[in-house]
């Protein structure tokens, strides 16, 4: 079972490095700036396998016994293109780790960075095994129709009956239909596999900041981001309900990271805008926030980009961004138009009730209320929010002329979202309290890599602090 078990994780990861290798800049080492791949790779890989058990669950389930012999066929076809992308321009396939090189000054923060990742993996482990069902909406939303997927047979359809309309049917499935899948695979219904998903997904968000930050910015300072990530305690806590929302926050921080890697590497070409289209695909197969997340990117670089490029560049980049995002964005279309009922919050609201609410004030006053009760709760890690406020104020701001408008759309889209969380919340059919106290802190923590990311792309990197003084 181990060896089946490893088999169906290592399978769909490896097709997702084949493809983010496809899609990487160009001269570059197979095996260059492996660990940012290898970040990218993971939660790709998991995102596309669920789209085609899903494909199969629908369209071929007679065939739904061989995913595993489709995923196989994916990979030896993934493995040709990039042996053909090698001997065209002469790539180099060394097994040299760049992101493994570090100064002597930079090796203690590393061990550091090692112990805190050490601590927090076993902190997740052990509360996994005290937990290893999750929280409520762990096994009664995610994990229960990952059951009924991979029990029904043909009827798994069921599981998006509103006859269960508590356990939100509407959802998109990224993460149920990943999690049958490899229960089909091993043959049970073994918890380890949902323990194991979540905890990929929290420790390679951990590694994506790492990683990314220590290429656009400087290694300590990627060292230093993972270590605040880490530190932050719900966060980790959060992996451990096997929930959807630390993959959702997975799938914004690498939408944001592609498109600065885009600008700062590749100006000539769009590669990196179709795996960015790829991974904001994902972030609406994993939840409904996906929607949000997609309008807001798209308002905020229009915004920003029409007077920094001109309206065509910006158009054409976009239009390479929505070629990586339409595969997925239709499977999801399809799934909410012939599969999913309709979402609780809006097929219960009417313009009257929406306008009534904008307009009641005191609703806005008990969400600030919330909203920074939710904050303080941070301050239970190591990191809390008033270190970062003064660690930015002695460290001071530095920001790359080349990365100034992406700093912009990025922080625009935050922005947006809060102000998209905010509407939500105003406007429900539910108890504002109920509804914010139990949901809030949970949309905090998706946004809070990418939080982390634009505030160590806007402070100065130690390097050059010390340096100046």
């Amino acid at each position: 079972m181990i060896f089946k078990l490893l088999l169906a994780l290592f399978l769909p990861i490896l097709s997702g490095f084949l493809l983010v290798n496809l899609f990487w800049r160009d001269k570059s080492s197979v095996f260059s700036d492996f660990l940012l791949k290898l970040s990218l790779s993971v939660g790709s890989g998991i995102g596309l396998s669920s789209c085609l058990y899903y494909i199969l669950l629908m369209f071929f389930n007679d065939f739904i016994r061989s995913f595993i012999f489709v995923e196989s066929v994916l990979a030896v076809f993934l493995s040709v293109l990039l042996v053909y992308k090698v001997h065209k321009e002469n790539l180099n396939i060394n097994l040299f780790f760049s992101s493994f090189k570090y100064r002597i000054y930079q090796i203690p923060l590393f061990l550091t960075f090692l112990a805190s990742s050490i601590l927090a993996i076993a902190f997740f482990l052990i509360n996994s095994i005290n937990n290893p069902y999750g929280n409520w909406d762990g096994w009664a939303i995610w994990n229960m129709r990952a059951r009924f997927i991979f029990r029904g047979g043909e009827s798994f359809i069921n599981t998006f009956s509103n006859l269960i309309d508590w356990s939100h049917p509407d959802y998109p499935i990224l993460l149920p239909a990943f999690i049958a899948r490899c229960w089909n695979f091993v043959g049970s219904e073994t918890q380890i596999i949902p323990i194991l998903i979540q905890l990929l997904f929290t420790f390679f968000t951990v590694l994506l900041l790492f990683s990314s930050l220590s290429l656009l910015r400087s290694k300590v300072q990627g060292l230093l981001s993972g270590m605040i990530l880490l530190s932050s305690l719900l966060f980790i806590a959060e992996g451990v309900t096997q929930c959807a929302d630390i993959p959702i926050s997975f799938f914004f921080l690498a939408t944001i990271v592609l498109f600065y890697l885009q600008d700062r590497f590749v100006s000539e070409k769009y590669n990196f805008l179709l795996l960015a289209g790829i991974m904001s695909g994902l972030a609406i197969w994993t939840k409904n926030e996906g929607f949000l997340f997609l309008i807001c990117l798209i308002t905020a670089r229009l915004l920003v980009y029409i007077p920094g490029k001109g309206h065509r560049k910006v158009l054409q980049e976009l239009m390479w961004y929505t070629l990586g995002l339409m595969p997925v964005l239709l499977i999801v279309i399809y799934f909410k138009l012939q599969v999913a009922p309709a979402n609780d919050i809006f097929s219960s609201l009417t313009y009257q009730s929406i306008v009534d609410k904008l307009l009641d004030f005191s609703r806005y006053a008990q969400l600030t209320d919330i909203f920074k009760h939710k904050i303080l709760e941070f301050s239970q890690g190591i990191v809390s929010p008033l270190l970062i406020i003064a660690y930015s104020i002695v460290i001071g701001i530095k920001i790359e002329k080349e990365d100034r408008l992406n700093i912009l759309f990025s922080f625009l889209l935050f922005i947006f979202m809060l102000i998209g969380y905010t509407f939500i919340y105003i406007i429900t059919p539910y108890n504002l309290s109920w509804h914010a106290e139990t949901s809030l802190h949970r949309l905090i923590l998706q946004l809070w890599p990418t939080f982390i990311f634009i505030y160590m792309m806007v402070i100065t990197y130690p390097e050059y602090y010390f340096k100046k003084e």
